[in-house]
């Protein structure tokens, strides 16, 4: 049998409550393992900018606008969840 997923999620906190609620439920219904790490927009660009690589990353608009241009980010594939 093979091993659960183990899925990585870096947001911003604006999220937070129905990001957890979903992870929660996606971990019960897939038996996938998530970490989810809330930061403010600063702090999570520099952690992409020093090499972590989350499997998804939950950004503002405004930041993922700037954010595509860089290495980091540059043709990841994204999709617009919602607006806060």
């Amino acid at each position: 049998m093979p091993a659960a997923a183990e899925i990585t999620i870096f947001s911003g906190g604006a999220v937070k409550s129905a990001l957890v609620e979903a992870a929660q439920r996606y971990e019960t219904q897939s038996g996938a393992k998530i970490t989810i790490e809330f930061h403010p927009m600063g702090p999570l660009t520099q952690l992409l900018a020093e090499g972590a690589s989350p499997d998804i990353v939950i950004l503002t608009r405004e930041v993922m606008d700037v954010e595509e241009k860089k290495p980091a980010l540059a043709g990841a594939p994204q999709t617009e969840v919602g607006r806060v």
